[in-house]
């Protein structure tokens, strides 16, 4: 079985990118993950296909073809298993997400072929898939369910003994006492690959098989592909990219060399008087780079923050504020606030009595 995870197709970068490389980066993302499923065997999609509950239709439709193509090229008969993550899952009880919307395609078209994973599933008697839950309460019940009904293998979607997770229920968190009750555990979620032993306990954080940020690059050092058997619980891991060919770390004063790497990270101190000639030369870089993502990460003097604040400014350029807004406000504002968008005459105490 071919493990893929954590691919986040439909994101879209907003600081270090242009409108043309984050063009050129979702075509990248398509086509890595197009090229993992160039396997014999059946796939796992172990959480996070998509990079959020509702992407863009096109997105959804090719993932569906290439999925699709995977399931009739194939003379023997394979399945995809399509497990919901955390990016995948919709925050509104019963709201259709992409994730929802794709799992019925294939059922329409590959009913015999495709399992949807939003619960507990077991591929054998000793193996058991838990995809992301909605909250650290209801999945910490499940592995002491997992513990006391004999499984020896997880394959999780979750952070791994990571305390500043445990009390977030948008990622969830499986402790080191927890692992050892379990002879492995496979964990999709975080894009750093790493091995952990614990002795009796082997843990797998299988990393991304192709980066979407620089984030991915800068604290990776390879990117592997996955496979896996359910019956001998043998796992293998094959190089699929080369960090060196996708990953470049340059200082701002040396921008004018040529750089074939998708994924840069400008870099380099700079004095206050500095600081406009730093911005417009990385500004200039951009406008001429190829590369899909370029963060600016130079220090500049007088700040005193030694943390880079390319995740902090990704994070805020992805919030929807018009909908922390409507989250916030009774059905009836919202249906108001629509329709004035809409140029149409609203009559508040109208909105109030008619929308419950």
């Amino acid at each position: 079985m071919k493990i893929i995870n954590d691919t986040h197709l439909g994101v879209s970068r907003q600081s270090g990118t242009t409108p043309e490389s984050r063009r050129a980066l979702a075509e990248f993302q398509l086509s890595q993950f197009e090229a993992e499923l160039n396997t014999n065997d059946s796939v796992m999609i172990l959480g996070d296909l998509f990079d959020k509950a509702n992407v863009d239709l096109s997105v959804v439709w090719r993932t569906f073809k290439i999925l699709s193509d995977y399931l009739e090229e194939n003379t023997k008969k394979h399945f995809v298993y399509l497990v919901k993550g955390n990016h995948d899952a919709s925050n509104t009880w019963g709201k259709m997400c992409s994730l929802d919307l794709l799992a019925e395609m294939l059922d329409k078209f590959h009913p015999d072929s495709t399992v949807y994973i939003t619960e507990p599933y077991d591929l054998s008697p000793t193996v058991r898939v838990i995809p992301h839950l909605p909250n650290q309460d209801t999945f910490d019940l499940e592995i002491k369910r997992a513990d006391e009904e004999g499984v020896c293998t997880l394959l999780l979607h979750c952070n791994y003994d990571n305390p500043f997770a445990a009390d977030k229920d948008h990622s969830l968190n499986i402790t080191k006492e927890q692992a050892s009750l379990f002879g492995c555990l496979i964990i999709a979620h975080e894009h750093t690959l790493r091995n952990i032993d614990l002795g009796n306990t082997l843990v797998h954080v299988l990393g991304c098989q192709a980066p979407t940020s620089v984030a991915d690059c800068k604290n990776s050092d390879r990117f592997t592909s996955t496979t896996f058997d359910p019956r001998s619980g043998c796992i293998d891991r094959t190089e699929v990219l080369d960090i060196g060919s996708l990953y470049s770390e340059i200082d701002w004063q040396e921008l004018d060399e040529e750089q074939a790497v998708l994924f840069i990270r400008i870099t380099g101190n700079a004095t206050a008087e500095q600081a406009g000639k730093a911005t417009q030369a990385v500004s200039k870089f951009r406008k001429k780079s190829n590369a899909y993502v370029i963060t600016n990460a130079i220090k500049i003097e007088g700040l005193t923050s030694e943390e880079d604040l390319e995740h902090a400014t990704e994070e805020i350029s992805s919030l929807n504020i018009t909908q922390l807004l409507y989250d916030q406000l009774k059905p009836w504002q919202v249906s108001a606030i629509k329709k004035f968008q809409g140029d149409e005459v609203v009559s508040l105490a109208e909105e109030s009595r008619n929308v419950k």
